[in-house]
């Protein structure tokens, strides 16, 4: 048996949905969960020219976008050098996609068995680098707003239910 103790009980406040950076680890680990289902859109074994899958792909990767946005909340503030970082690092990723595009496009010629592989890189690739430009574009310090962060949170909570609270909870990697 534990004796009583003469300890009062400390009463700590209820947990930040912004503690640290658990939100931008758990938005990291969507964006990696996008890119990895985007490149499984272009694994689909379909008969016919591979175009609609890469459009169904850029239309999911467009979704992904906007799924970041609602999840971070609306900007506080948006100041030119930020904008700009968006756009060049936008640039970049597009040019990623294609040297990747390229570079598999090159190697198929030698090895027919990548020519399947080819829509799957580049939506993985595509997908992974724009969500990465946009979630640093919000990490920036003039467009962080702690507020916004929580309500989006709490947003996507009920929009989405308990899987998003676990998603959030399963800890860092």
């Amino acid at each position: 048996m534990s004796e009583p103790t003469d300890n009062p009980v400390i009463e700590l406040p209820p947990a930040s949905p912004w503690d640290g950076l658990a939100h931008f680890r758990s938005v990291r680990r969507d964006i990696l969960d996008y890119s990895l289902f985007a490149a499984l859109i272009g694994l689909l074994p379909l008969p016919g020219p591979r175009w609609p899958q890469l459009i169904v792909g850029l239309l999911f990767v467009g979704w992904v976008l906007l799924d970041l946005r609602r999840t971070w909340g609306r900007p506080k503030g948006l100041e030119a050098r930020a904008v700009l970082g968006l756009a060049i690092s936008v640039l970049s990723g597009i040019g990623v996609t294609a040297v990747v595009a390229l570079a598999l496009l090159a190697a198929s010629t030698a090895w027919p068995i990548l020519k399947g592989f080819e829509v799957s890189a580049v939506l993985a690739a595509l997908c992974l680098s724009l969500g990465t430009a946009l979630n640093h574009y919000y990490l920036t310090k003039q467009s962080l707003d702690l507020e916004a962060i929580e309500h989006a949170t709490r947003a996507r909570d009920e929009r989405w239910g308990s899987w998003a609270r676990r998603s959030r909870l399963r800890g860092t990697p």
